[in-house]
């Protein structure tokens, strides 16, 4: 399921790779709003877990759709609207499900056994462009400065950070 969940949050940022300048870089409030709007509708869709969260912890995370849309209409720059999208996925409570750089990606998709095209070289730069946006900044307090999963019966520490 994690991994269900995480491609689409890579794949989504990295869907206009090609070109120089990267076409996956300086996008358009539009492309923006377009990417936030596909990922807010996948995991609203396809993340059970998320209703379940909600019924037991009273936390309606659909319910601040227009607050997170908001944040995406005021980012200035694409390190602003991936910062927005990570920070909707840790309020979503869902801070196992990131914005990857391909190394990562490629060790869920060996890991889980799922097929992942590694010959996209456009696919790799954006994914890890999108990564160093998400990330750039100091860590968020509330953070553990690694990050592991549970898969396939064990944990795995995905990535460390910097500090």
């Amino acid at each position: 399921m994690f991994f269900i969940l995480t491609l689409p949050v890579c794949w989504m940022l990295a869907s206009c790779a090609s070109g120089s300048p990267p076409a996956y870089s300086n996008l358009t409030e539009n492309q923006r709003l377009e990417d936030f709007r596909y990922l807010f509708s996948v995991l609203k869709d396809e993340c059970p877990v998320l209703p379940i969260k909600g019924s037991v912890e009273g936390h309606d995370w659909a319910g601040h759709e227009e607050e997170s849309e908001a944040a995406v209409r005021q980012a200035k720059d694409d390190h602003e609207f991936a910062k927005g999208v990570r920070r909707m996925l840790i309020y979503a409570g869902l801070a196992h499900t990131s914005i990857l750089n391909w190394d990562s990606a490629k060790a869920y998709s060996d890991k889980t056994r799922a097929h992942m095209d590694t010959s996209d070289r456009s696919s790799e730069d954006a994914a890890n462009y999108w990564y160093e946006l998400a990330n750039r900044s100091e860590p968020d307090p509330k953070w553990v400065p690694f990050v592991a999963v549970y898969v396939a019966g064990e944990y795995l520490v995905t990535d460390v950070a910097l500090l």
